[in-house]
């Protein structure tokens, strides 16, 4: 304890976007960049989160916390929790998102929450599946558990990046697996999600859980403008 205090005071932690130290409670972010944040509000958001699902699976609830807008501060910061060995700050994003969820009715009654897997191979390489830490600050705000491993990526596939929507369908293709259905059968899952681009992912991990006779909502940190 008194080695982490001597290392805040030495080094304290800053602010991830203007690099001003940051106050006791303040996480990744000042209080200032927090409320600069392109949020993703209301109705507006189930709707455009509506259009990228095509339509083919029934969710419940749907929503993501900003907007991801390419090069902007708030993309950089989750561009970073994936390939720059931050994944805490998911973590800390997904906190914020829970408490002002909290206030709009989340969870609702949600069972389990499920991440979006990732391959083995891309595990190994990043160390780490960034989806994870957005679970795990879910998990706690409302004190849901989390089923690791009930969906898997059974394919290494390109990234997606510059993909088109109907070009990331193909690729997503019966890539997802699902283990253990018996622990999702009748529950209300929640899907989560880094980022929410055209929906290919999602639309595959949720229509594998509604199979298997569960009900499905999702959330995302970003959704892309």
């Amino acid at each position: 304890m008194l080695l982490r205090r001597i290392i805040n005071l030495l080094l304290p932690d800053q602010c991830l976007v203007c690099r001003t130290t940051l106050h006791k409670g303040e996480k990744s972010l000042c209080l200032v960049c927090q409320s600069k944040l392109p949020r993703v509000r209301g109705e507006k958001a189930d709707n455009e989160a509506e259009h990228r699902m095509f339509g083919r699976v029934p969710f419940e609830h749907g929503t993501s916390f900003c907007y991801y807008r390419q090069k902007s501060d708030f993309s950089l910061l989750i561009v970073g929790a994936k390939y720059a060995d931050r994944p805490w700050v998911n973590y800390n994003m997904a906190s914020l998102f829970a408490t002002e969820l909290s206030c709009a009715g989340w969870p609702f009654d949600i069972d389990v929450i499920v991440p979006v897997p990732i391959h083995l191979l891309r595990k190994i390489e990043r160390g780490y599946n960034q989806t994870v830490p957005i679970a795990k600050a879910l998990s706690k705000a409302w004190g849901l558990p989390i089923e690791y491993d009930c969906l898997v990526k059974g394919r290494h596939t390109k990234s997606q990046v510059k993909q088109q929507a109907h070009e990331r369908m193909r690729i997503v293709e019966n890539v997802f697996l699902l283990r253990h259905p018996e622990r999702i059968e009748g529950k209300h899952v929640l899907v989560v999600d880094d980022v929410l681009t055209t929906g290919a992912t999602l639309d595959a991990c949720l229509q594998l859980l509604v199979d298997a006779g569960a009900r499905v909502s999702f959330l995302t940190l970003g959704l892309a403008d």
